[in-house]
């Protein structure tokens, strides 16, 4: 059965919260199941999610939810980071552009349409003078978002290939002055960092994210063996172990983070894991 684990397992369980024998006992008393692992390969980033899988009509499968709207707007918050961070990783490297576009007092537009369309314009500008030096249609990202308790309430953020000199690119923004364009820069977590900058989450804001057609999309796989669930119960107990096995499993990517997080009512567990491809 489908589900998204985000909206099911809903406690993070931090190493130094819990005894081991608190947790010993959870895993003493909770329902038995199959427990699938999904690989989702982004570029050079590797995740893991592994999680319990349930077929229709068993008791203990999880149910439709109902959230409020704070806790779906969160929900739907992160799993937007997630995937634009997916898609950044897939497409974009250090050769390309990262810029940032802003607004004239002036020129403000009056909704989220509007400001939609004056990047769709933007972007034709773009194309227009790439074809004139013999490149390809841009390949880009961007994420429009609004906030209008914030001094600048409107501001694009605009990922594309670096095929194009920056000036030009930046000079092609005829909306704002405060314009600023720079080289994408991976830290150890590739472009996780800067994707989740674009992506951040505030109060009363809304945002948009648009990309060219082509792009492309993460490689994802699942399967039941990859680990067993005794092998799953010892990550949770000692999570320091998660490193070393996802290391000796993955031999090509080095670990970079991990979180367990734990369904209190039945026992289940849900381990994410990112890692990045070695050099």
């Amino acid at each position: 059965m489908q589900y998204d684990p985000d909206t099911w397992f809903d406690e993070k369980l931090e190493q130094d919260s819990y005894n081991e024998i608190f947790i010993q006992n959870i895993i003493r008393n909770s329902i038995r199941s199959v427990y699938a692992t999904k690989e989702i390969v982004s570029g050079k980033q590797l995740e893991i999610e592994i999680y319990p899988e349930f077929y229709k009509g068993q008791k203990d499968c999880p149910v439709k939810r109902k959230v409020n709207k704070d806790v779906q707007d969160n929900l739907n918050d992160k799993n937007a980071r997630k995937q634009v961070n997916r898609i950044i990783e897939c497409n974009f490297t250090l050769n390309d552009i990262w810029a940032t576009f802003t607004y004239y007092e002036d020129k403000r537009p009056k909704d989220m349409g509007q400001a939609l369309k004056n990047m769709q314009n933007f972007i034709r500008r773009v194309n227009y003078h790439r074809k004139k030096l013999g490149l390809p249609k841009c390949r880009y990202l961007y994420i429009t978002e609004y906030v209008p308790e914030a001094a600048i309430p409107w501001h694009h953020h605009f990922i594309m290939d670096g095929d194009m000199d920056r000036n030009i690119v930046e000079a092609l923004w005829k909306l704002g002055d405060r314009t600023e364009t720079k080289r994408l820069v991976p830290d150890e977590s590739g472009l996780l960092g800067m994707s989740n900058y674009i992506t951040k989450h505030r109060e009363k804001s809304q945002k948009r994210w648009n990309s060219s057609t082509g792009l492309i999309k993460p490689k994802v796989k699942v399967n039941h063996y990859k680990f067993k669930r005794k092998k799953i119960d010892e990550m949770v107990i000692n999570q320091n172990i998660i490193k070393v096995l996802m290391e000796s499993t993955y031999k090509n990517y080095r670990y970079v983070e991990a979180e367990v997080f734990h369904n209190k009512f039945n026992g289940y567990w849900y381990i994410y894991t990112r890692m990045r491809r070695r050099e």
